[in-house]
């Protein structure tokens, strides 16, 4: 009987296959649709309000409402994708507006940039995993 219940369990807490596929499939349509909109969104830019501030958080924006929507439905590849382009963006904006455009451009503020996003997105997402995997621990308990 104890047996039953814990294959059940692990049943149960293992996404299948087809589950798997579903999300990487899911996980493709998300960045492809952030993608798609990203480019329209520069292209129309041009024609109305070609500033680079303008451009940037918009982007923001696109990836923000991405990541919702990854969040939503589970899509586990494509909410860690648009997390790092939060980090990345949002990294890029605050230098650009502290230094200006001209200041960031060089191939090694971008790859310092790039690598702190993920970098830091990945620490967080193992924090987060590490703190759902852990007990936790009330104020109240201890007195």
């Amino acid at each position: 009987m104890k047996v039953a219940r814990t294959e059940e369990r692990m049943a149960t807490a293992l996404p299948s296959w087809t589950q798997r596929v579903k999300t990487a499939g899911w996980s493709v349509a998300i960045v492809a649709t952030f993608w798609i909109a990203a480019r329209l969104m520069t292209s129309a830019s041009y024609a109305f309000a070609d500033h680079w501030a303008v451009r940037q958080v918009a982007m923001l924006v696109i990836s923000a409402a991405c990541l919702v929507w990854a969040l939503r439905i589970g899509a586990v590849l494509a909410a860690f994708i648009m997390a790092v382009n939060i980090a990345y963006g949002t990294s890029y904006l605050c230098i650009h507006t502290i230094f200006g455009v001209r200041a960031a451009q060089g191939g090694e503020a971008h790859m310092a940039v790039l690598t702190a996003a993920v970098l830091g997105t990945a620490l967080g997402v193992m924090l987060l995993l590490r703190s759902a995997r852990s007990p936790s621990v009330s104020p109240r308990a201890h007195g």
